[in-house]
């Protein structure tokens, strides 16, 4: 039930396959900037998967794609701050196209889930764009189908993410014949620490708060299923983007981030404490080990990244 060994991103700048989208990175908000002027369109992904054992063995459960157009990214650079932030309306006017794909476990998978873990996870419904049930040999064919149906021959397809090593390790293995697509990728971390200034960035979450966003709404309800989906978090990741083009948002990113510095190793200022009590509801203590992202300090914030850069490769 091993996953496959982890693709380290010296690896992937080496590898023929995957070094020509790999060395097209977008590190800094000037560059991004520099995107959006020239007629780009953007495709956010993001991956879920199921620890077995550990981190280290795990199973792709879930695929997110999501379509910016270029027609919208273009609006991002004359729009001021919406009055309310709802994903909902972010991608209605922006006229996103999402999809989310379930990866079909076999009979002895789940036994193997459920032996090992009690449970196999209860996913939410998606609530953007449709879901689609495939099983993991149909996957490559199925995420080409979704890009070919929106992007065209005239526009650069971006290709956006956040925290993207697991990501990138399933794109080139599991569906590489989607990296020809892109003429470029962007972390948003890196953009998040180029505004800041800064190698340590609250989590997806957290940062979006600061944003305005509220938590439940980036989370969605747990009605139906409380582990993350794959499609409702790209939707989000393209609201992290545009969020980036507000000076106003990005004063914010600098102050949180220069307050979390600041501050003693083990504490948390005051705003931190009451969004963190906000967020850490029982349901979502499920998902904690996403969550965490919210109530890290900035030393083990620090650690965090360390070890990624050795085990990942970040360059």
């Amino acid at each position: 039930m091993a996953s496959p060994t982890m693709a380290t991103y010296q690896q992937l700048k080496r590898n023929p396959d995957s070094r020509v989208l790999f060395d097209n990175r977008i590190t800094t908000m000037n560059d991004l900037y520099k995107l959006v002027d020239s007629n780009s369109a953007f495709m956010a992904l993001d991956t879920e998967h199921v620890p077995v054992e550990n981190e280290t063995n795990r199973i792709l459960h879930q695929v997110g794609l999501t379509y910016l157009p270029a027609t919208s990214t273009a609006m991002m650079l004359n729009t001021s701050i919406p009055s309310r932030l709802r994903l909902s309306n972010f991608y209605d006017k922006y006229q996103l196209q999402s999809l989310t794909l379930n990866i079909e476990l076999s009979d002895q998978l789940q036994e193997d889930l459920i032996r090992f873990r009690g449970n196999i996870p209860n996913r939410r419904p998606s609530r953007f764009g449709y879901e689609r049930q495939i099983n993991l040999d149909s996957l490559e064919s199925a995420i080409i189908e979704f890009i070919q149906s929106c992007s065209n021959s005239n526009t650069d397809l971006v290709l956006v993410g956040f925290e993207m090593a697991a990501e990138w390790n399933y794109l080139s293995k599991n569906f590489p014949r989607a990296m020809p697509y892109f003429s470029s990728w962007i972390d948003l971390r890196d953009i998040g620490k180029d505004i800041a200034s800064a190698k340590v960035l609250p989590g997806r979450v957290s940062m979006l708060q600061t944003f305005g966003y509220y938590w439940k709404d980036i989370k969605g309800s747990n009605r139906n299923g409380s582990a993350d989906n794959a499609g409702d978090d790209t939707v989000s990741t393209l609201a992290m983007a545009n969020a980036f083009f507000y000076s106003e948002n990005r004063d914010k990113l600098r102050s949180r981030v220069a307050r979390q510095n600041g501050g003693k190793t083990g504490s948390f200022s005051l705003d931190d404490k009451i969004a963190l009590s906000q967020a850490m509801s029982t349901d979502e203590i499920k998902e904690k080990q996403r969550l965490r992202e919210f109530k890290k300090t900035q030393s083990l914030e620090s650690d965090i990244d360390s070890l990624g850069e050795n085990f990942i490769g970040l360059c």
